[in-house]
């Protein structure tokens, strides 16, 4: 499997910017124009020159020297990334269970606290008052806007 050729545009940008960048590697004054101070460094000296063409050969032997044991092989390689895709996976799997059945037990608990509260409330004396009683949700609903309407009143004109 091969990819196609980069459209035209892009190969054209590639070729403006490699002239781009040789052109200031060849002659960098230019840029050193553009620096607030004056500069006064000269890149192309024997020992520069000798010390970057060092790098360069020992950066290559070191490539073609270990070419060999970078020959691809038919293996699989356990990267950190598998604590995030099982591990955790799993993990996580086991704590959405416990958190249902924590839900379900809460949820069952309430319930039926709820439900003997209510029992024991309505077998007490406390259950005959009228405010005890159930109310309809219109009168709330009125009661509240009341108070709402009395609150602003008393902050627009005190």
């Amino acid at each position: 499997m091969r990819p196609p050729e980069a459209p035209r545009n892009m190969l054209v940008a590639m070729a403006v910017f490699a002239v781009f960048c040789i052109g200031l590697g060849v002659y960098p004054e230019p840029l050193y124009a553009m620096l607030p101070f004056a500069v006064s460094y000269e890149p192309y000296t024997a020992a520069h020159l000798v010390a970057q063409f060092q790098l360069l050969l020992f950066a290559g032997l070191a490539f073609f020297v270990m070419l060999p044991m970078m020959k691809r092989t038919l293996t699989i390689s356990l990267d950190f990334d598998w604590l995030y895709r099982k591990l955790f996976y799993k993990a996580g799997q086991v704590g959405l269970k416990l958190m249902e059945s924590f839900n379900q037990l809460i949820h069952t608990g309430v319930k039926q606290g709820g439900q003997t509260f209510l029992s024991t409330f309505n077998a007490s004396r406390l259950s005959r008052y009228h405010l005890a009683a159930s109310w309809p949700t219109g009168s709330m609903v009125l009661w509240i806007g009341v108070i709402l309407g009395g609150y602003l009143l008393m902050n627009v004109y005190f």
